[in-house]
């Protein structure tokens, strides 16, 4: 079994966490393993693999969708995306949806190897959405997986969520090029600020209280930062494209107030399994972690994956 489980911590409600390791491709990821109240290892439970937005790590959204679905009876992994937070992987806080799908690959046989698992779901979280239709689209291994506020559109919806004009992505097209020079001439990959309300030139330029908040997800941990080299491979991205291929059961939520709803309602349709599309009135941020929503949304993934566990 290729893994290590250090330093298991007792939650509230009788959760357990503990520290795991594990390799996608010979690079060593770090997770927090999640397990349910009163868990025996000589029983068999469903699994769950939950990821956030682009640049986060497993202590902020994921982690807390993680720790409520293990409330639920699942046993639940978040972990850090490699390049980022506690796990291996060069240059830091480089962004490829490819290899995030392969570190996703990489945890469902992780979850599999474990010998008290039956079942392996996965839940992504915004641009994680996107990463978990990749997996979905290309590894039969999983069972069921839920999209919560995604983003999974392609090319052209990405460049309208950022809300970027004809002249700017000129502009960002020179930006990325240098980019690409300087780290191939330097080995060094330049970075960029994630997340910004008052940064025009981040990824993301508006209100962002959830990454600015220190109550929130402006955690200590958490470098808000990007490769700029990672804006090629993301900008390529389509996790639209990947929404026909998807067979297995899928929960979709969302709503009017999120990034791109439309997309959200066309990827939707487009899916070919069982689905189910829960469409609210919150804000994409209030996905991430506020308390009644986070609940309710792991309330329905768990209702809906629990049709499906037999």
């Amino acid at each position: 079994m290729n893994f290590t489980a250090i330093k298991k911590i007792q939650m509230e409600n009788s959760i357990s966490k503990e520290k795991v390791y594990f390799n996608a491709e010979g690079v060593k990821l770090c997770g927090n393993l999640y397990k349910p109240a009163n868990f025996d290892d000589t029983k068999q439970y469903p699994s769950i693999i939950t990821q956030g937005s682009a640049f986060s790590i497993k202590e902020q959204m994921s982690g807390g969708y993680a720790r409520k679905m293990a409330e639920n009876g699942f046993v639940a992994l978040a972990f850090d995306y490699r390049t980022y937070g506690e796990s291996e992987g060069q240059p830091r806080q480089y962004e490829n949806p490819e290899i995030k799908r392969n570190d996703l690959e990489a945890a469902v046989t992780f979850l599999i190897s474990l010998p008290y698992v039956n079942k392996v779901n996965a839940l992504g979280v915004c641009a994680s959405g996107g990463n978990v239709a990749h997996l979905a689209a290309t590894d039969d291994r999983l069972n069921a997986i839920a999209i919560v506020a995604g983003m999974v559109g392609g090319p052209s919806e990405l460049g309208e969520a950022r809300g970027s004009n004809e002249e700017e992505m000129n502009a960002l097209i020179q930006f990325i090029q240098q980019a690409k020079q300087d780290y191939e001439q330097t080995g060094e990959a330049k970075t960029a600020t994630g997340y910004s309300s008052t940064d025009k030139n981040a990824f993301y330029y508006n209100e962002v209280d959830y990454y600015e908040n220190e109550k929130r997800g402006n955690i200590k941990e958490f470098k808000n930062e990007y490769a700029i080299i990672s804006l090629e491979p993301l900008f390529q991205f389509d996790p639209m494209s990947k929404a026909e291929n998807i067979n297995i059961p899928a929960i979709v939520f969302h709503s009017d107030n999120c990034v791109l709803p439309n997309a959200s309602k066309n990827f939707y349709s487009k899916l070919k399994g069982e689905k189910e599309l829960v469409w609210g009135t919150e804000t994409q941020f209030n996905y991430y972690d506020k308390p009644e929503l986070v609940n309710d949304v792991t309330t329905k993934a768990t209702e809906f994956f629990k049709k499906y566990l037999n």
